[in-house]
């Protein structure tokens, strides 16, 4: 008998259904990899519950065969297991293949990968262990810093810089304190100041490779974000804010303000910002609101510190602001018009600015008392501010870092100053590229050994002056420090010495800067003695040296701005050949300059005999007097090395008009009677 007649219809239909069932499974499968939608799994799902009814009845009836033939069903059961488990092979197929498909699709999709050669792949920086604890240990001092705790906190940092390299801490220190300070909302100025006076202290007790280093990454990130964000117009506003609505430059620039405060830089980084805020046009408007919003930060922020360095800079940077923007207001926004009438306020010094100054001014000097008290219990390594342009902060990175010790610079200032002088004329269409004069005077400068800043500007204002008094002018209006201010004598005498003749020009200087200050008399002092020690070692072309500061120290003796006991620094017991030659020419110009009132230390004309006047030898040699040493010394060069025999031979060296060798041997009888008995 037939396996189909046994089983009947419903075997048969039982394997079509299990078939089926397993040809839906595939198909279920391939549309569900697919992608095609939900409606058609829900037909499937219909399909497949109405043929397991129909599986359902045609069981049924073969129970029922079953039970009128034993045999039957039996047979039946081992069909049963013979079908079933190839369904479940057929659904496994399928299922693996529709998987299949899809990766095969997903590969299709996915970027071939390009092949980069070994030398430009860039390894990913690894962060140490090490260094992640050590950010976490600076992150948390400066979450916890204060007011209160800043010198608690400025410990603990010295002891990370103990434990830790310098250049980790460091840079460790400058990114956090940055990342805290560039934020986009507007950030409290004396929040900025806490961490400025940390920065401050940090420069003193650390050294000025710290100072540098916040600085130079202080200036490249705020210059970065200034001029990435002058061109705003193509930028859309969003919901919540303008284009500019971020304050992170703003933010940085209350940073520099406050630096200056705390003496990590220099008030010429701050001209230079000013002026870079001053230069930023948008369109048909003179300024940016942004830049005007950064004058007004700094002008409270340092507008104090500044007048107290320099008092017209707050007149001078308004009045620039005022010349900028006049009969161009239109152009400008309401809230741009405001801030300038607060700019106005500051510097008339009205009421509301007042007050917003004084509280400034509490919190800077809390500032300073603070960094003040530093080396009481500290040895600080750095003592003044950080004196580097905007320029060479940007452009360090090309060029090096001149103010660090040890660290390569390929740079020139004399030739950087003809370059920024060639710019200028070529931005001002003249044809010339540079002056003549002024290059000339850098280059006699550099010559004569005027290597730092402040000798320089000396320098320059001697030469550039057009008489004594505008020099003199000149040099008052320099906002330098009492210690500064001694290169004005030092840098005026260095100019009468090196002379190939002698010039009454820096004799006039010299006279006028002793008589106007007790600190000048003293300082020329002490010049004069370096002057004197160096004369053993001048060579045969250098005589005049010795000539034209005699002369001018004569001129200078004989108006009483200083007197005889100047002297006093020399050693009297063991006078050599050149000193010797110098203080015999001191006598007789001497003697000369009390005949007269000319700075060339010269006889008049119409002078003779009968106007020689003896009583301004005796005051002057009488002066000496109070100082044993100068008037024993005078006394026996005056008997000893000015006799009968020599004295021709130096009158014939220093004198040659013979008016002059005749007032010269009466004044010295004078003076030897005035220090008679002293030897």
């Amino acid at each position: 008998m037939d396996l189909a007649d046994t089983i009947g219809p419903g075997g048969s239909g039982l394997v079509d259904a299990s078939r089926a069932s397993s040809d839906d499974i595939s198909d279920e499968a391939s549309v569900r990899s697919e992608g095609e939608g939900l409606s058609l799994a829900d037909e499937d799902d219909e399909e497949d519950a109405t043929e397991d009814d129909n599986d359902d009845e045609e069981e049924e009836e073969a129970e029922e065969n079953d039970e009128e033939s034993g045999s039957g069903t039996e047979e039946s059961f081992d069909a049963e297991d013979v079908e079933e488990p190839e369904a479940s092979y057929v659904s496994q197929d399928a299922a693996a293949l529709a998987r299949k498909r899809s990766q095969q699709d997903h590969k299709e999709l996915a970027p071939v990968p390009t092949y980069v050669p070994p030398h430009l792949r860039q390894a990913k920086p690894v962060v140490s262990e090490e260094k992640l604890k050590l950010d976490r240990k600076v992150q948390g001092l400066l979450n916890k810093l204060s007011e209160m705790n800043m010198s608690g906190i400025l410990n603990e940092i010295e002891s990370l810089y103990r434990d830790h390299s310098r250049n980790s801490v460091t840079t460790s220190i400058t990114d956090l304190t940055i990342q805290m300070i560039s934020s986009r909302s507007n950030l409290l100025d004396s929040f900025v100041a806490l961490y400025a006076t940390l920065v401050g202290a940090l420069h003193r007790v650390i050294g000025l490779e710290f100072g540098a280093h916040f600085t130079h990454t202080v200036i490249t990130r705020y210059h970065a974000l200034g001029h990435s964000s002058r061109d705003i117009a193509a930028l859309a506003p969003t919901l919540y804010e303008t284009p500019d609505g971020s304050k992170e430059s703003l933010n940085l620039l209350t940073l520099i303000s406050e630096l200056y405060n705390a003496g990590v830089v220099g008030a010429i980084l701050l001209y230079d910002i000013i002026r870079d805020l001053l230069n930023a046009e948008s369109g048909t408007a003179p300024m940016t609101e942004m830049a005007v919003e950064g004058l007004l930060k700094v002008m409270k922020c340092s507008g104090t510190q500044l007048r107290k360095e320099d008092p017209a800079s707050m007149k001078d940077i308004v009045a620039l602001i005022q010349d900028k923007v006049k009969g161009r207001e239109a152009g400008l926004t309401i809230r741009a018009r405001f801030m300038i009438d607060m700019l106005v306020d500051i510097k008339d010094g009205k009421a509301k600015a007042k007050k917003a100054a004084q509280d400034n001014k509490a919190s800077s000097e809390k500032m300073s008392n603070f960094l003040s008290s530093l080396g009481r219990n500290r040895r600080l390594l750095a003592s003044g501010p950080l004196r580097v342009s905007l320029q060479d902060l940007l452009a360090a990175d090309q060029k090096g870092k001149w103010w660090l010790v040890g660290a390569a610079w390929s740079g020139n200032p004399l030739i950087e100053r003809e370059a920024a002088v060639a710019e200028e004329k070529a931005k001002k269409g003249h044809k010339k590229s540079l002056v003549p004069e002024d290059e000339a005077i850098m280059e006699l400068a550099r010559k004569q050994g005027m290597n730092t800043d402040i000798r320089r500007t000396v320098f320059l204002v001697i030469m550039t002056s057009e008489d004594f008094t505008h020099a003199c002018d000149r040099l008052s209006a320099l906002r330098f420090t009492p210690v500064q201010q001694r290169e004005f004598v030092r840098v005026a005498l260095h100019c009468c010495s090196v002379e190939s003749k002698y010039n009454p020009y820096y004799t006039l200087i010299l006279n006028h800067l002793c008589s106007e200050s007790y600190d000048h008399r003293f300082t020329f002092q002490y010049a004069l003695w370096d002057f004197i020690r160096t004369l053993p070692d001048l060579g045969k072309d250098d005589t005049h040296k010795g000539r034209n500061v005699a002369r001018c120290l004569a001129y200078i003796i004989a108006r009483s701005h200083v007197d005889l006991t100047v002297l006093k620094g020399i050693e009297w017991t063991s006078l050599d050949k050149r000193t010797t030659s110098f203080l015999t020419a001191l006598v007789i110009k001497l003697v000369i300059a009390s005949q007269t009132t000319s700075p060339l230390v010269k006889l008049p004309k119409a002078f003779d005999e009968s106007n020689f006047d003896p009583h301004p030898i005796e005051k002057l040699f009488g002066k000496a007097m109070s100082n044993v040493e100068v008037t024993q010394g005078l006394a026996v060069l005056i008997k000893r090395d000015m006799t009968k025999e020599t004295l021709p031979k130096i009158l014939e060296r220093v004198e040659a008009e013979a008016m002059a060798r005749t007032v010269a041997l009466r004044g010295l009888k004078v003076a030897r009677e005035t220090l008679k008995g002293q030897v």
